[in-house]
């Protein structure tokens, strides 16, 4: 018994989980999206611990250490790989976090975007207009 639940606990070290992102009201354009794992400065881009443009609506992360995580995203309605901003603080194309945290003073923090994971999970975003 013991031999067995050791195994099970280091294969599902091992094999981790899938975390699958779906983004929801976009209209087509590239979604920009960046996963972080509290390790590093949220919802920074440069910090993310995977950042990655997907075509489409959604995406799978795949084999994931069991832990938490958060999401940021936006859709890249021109094309040039950056978060439009006004006065370099307000979005102005349309962005998600995940929960759908919806921000109204200040940049997000972490705690109120993240999520556990263990095992295989799906999200939804909606995006912010």
């Amino acid at each position: 018994m013991k031999k067995f639940l050791m195994v099970t606990l280091f294969a599902g070290v091992l094999l981790g989980g899938d975390l699958t992102v779906k983004v929801t009201n976009d209209s087509g354009k590239p979604i920009m999206v960046a996963l972080f794992d509290g390790s590093g400065k949220f919802p920074k881009e440069e910090f993310a611990i995977k950042k990655l443009k997907i075509e489409g609506t959604s995406h799978t992360f795949k084999d994931l250490k069991d832990g938490s995580y958060a999401i940021s995203l936006y859709e890249d309605l021109d094309e040039d790989k950056e978060m439009d901003k006004l006065m370099g603080m307000i979005p102005t194309e349309p962005y998600g976090l995940s929960n759908n945290f919806k921000p109204t003073m200040g940049a997000p923090k972490f705690e109120e975007c993240s999520f556990s994971l263990s095992g295989n999970k799906t999200i939804e975003i909606r995006l912010v207009r």
